[in-house]
């Protein structure tokens, strides 16, 4: 989950995609709570370091800039944006990771006095490693080393349950906070296959109740997630929401293909093709047929003009080892049902 608005959630139901934004951390700023700054403007620390560059074509097509240092002490990751190949030393975003991959904090540093646009999400995890609380608040000076001191704004807490084999049976999720008006607390089942792979989860308001939501997971015989869908009886835009996703000889994701409908046929709504090149750099392409800022006009397959939301990433060589840092241990199994 991501919350960075105040009185907002995001929630990923795009093929498991990873929970966080872009982003990095508070601990490669070097400074911890006895170490404040003075100023919003810092220097990301000295790292392993990569290159992004998203560019939105069609009319009026802009460019953004990224980059990502990794500290490898600290743990924390740290991300600089601009509209340029330079960058004026101050981290927009950052993260903090644990030993499993699993993210412990994650903030946001505004540019601006007053800071209005500071945020800190905190997060706790049980033995096996899923969440048991997440909370968002907007502390003056935020610090990824420590939890936030200021008040939570958005707060879940999780009770989780497990069978005799340790696998995650039931959760049930409680919102805190000032933002949570709204919000109501809810309780999710799943189920795992005889291989140990997560391949339904129901969501209702209660234990007992008619599940809302219902997600289904299929694997192909290397254990790889290649569909998902997702039936709401509350969704929209989409009725259901349904991935498919493709990869290459090495097992890495080369196009996913979504479609907000109750089936697969006809064009999808929603294409991202990567490709890997041989010097270990990536360029990734985003078709989003369903959001409502299109920026460009392609003809799709079947000779039909379609507006879009459409950008392409580049990747430098060296972001796919920063990703290796962050990444689970090995040996983990990567489909457990886990807490989102």
């Amino acid at each position: 989950m991501n919350v960075s608005t105040r009185g907002a959630t995001v929630k990923n139901t795009f093929a498991k995609r990873t929970l966080l934004c872009a982003a990095g951390l508070c601990g490669a700023l070097a400074f911890g709570c006895e170490d404040r700054p003075t100023d919003l403007t810092i220097a990301a620390s000295t790292g392993d370091s990569c290159l992004e560059v998203r560019t939105w074509p069609g009319q009026g097509p802009t460019t953004q800039y990224i980059r990502k240092t990794w500290d490898s002490g600290r743990r924390t990751l740290s991300q600089e944006i601009s509209s340029t190949a330079t960058f004026p030393g101050h981290v927009d975003l950052a993260w903090r990771y644990g030993l499993t991959g699993n993210v412990v904090a994650y903030a946001g540093f505004a540019t601006e006095v007053p800071s209005y646009g500071n945020f800190q999400q905190d997060y706790l995890y049980d033995d096996h490693d899923n969440t048991v609380d997440f909370r968002l608040s907007y502390p003056d000076h935020p610090d990824l080393m420590v939890p936030s001191p200021a008040d939570t704004w958005f707060g879940l807490t999780y009770r989780n349950e497990y069978d005799s084999q340790g696998r995650l049976v039931t959760y049930t999720r409680t919102p805190y906070g000032g933002g949570t008006a709204g919000v109501e607390a809810t309780y999710t089942a799943f189920h795992e296959d005889d291989r140990g792979r997560c391949d339904r989860t129901e969501t209702g308001p209660s234990a007992g109740a008619p599940p809302t939501s219902v997600e289904t997971l299929t694997y192909d015989a290397a254990d790889r997630l290649i569909r998902s869908e997702k039936r709401a009886s509350d969704a929209f835009p989409c009725p259901a929401y349904i991935s498919l996703l493709s990869y290459d000889a090495e097992g890495r994701v080369t196009v996913e293909r979504a479609w907000c409908q109750e089936n697969t046929t006809g064009q999808p709504h929603f294409v991202r093709n990567t490709s890997y090149l041989a010097d270990g750099s990536q360029r990734i392409e985003s078709l989003d047929f369903i959001n409502d800022t299109p920026n460009d006009v392609i003809v799709d397959e079947d000779g039909i003009q379609r507006s879009v939301t459409h950008w392409i990433q580049t990747r430098s060589a060296t972001c796919a080892t920063l990703d290796s840092f962050i990444a689970p241990p090995a040996g983990a199994n990567p489909n457990r049902c886990r807490v989102p």
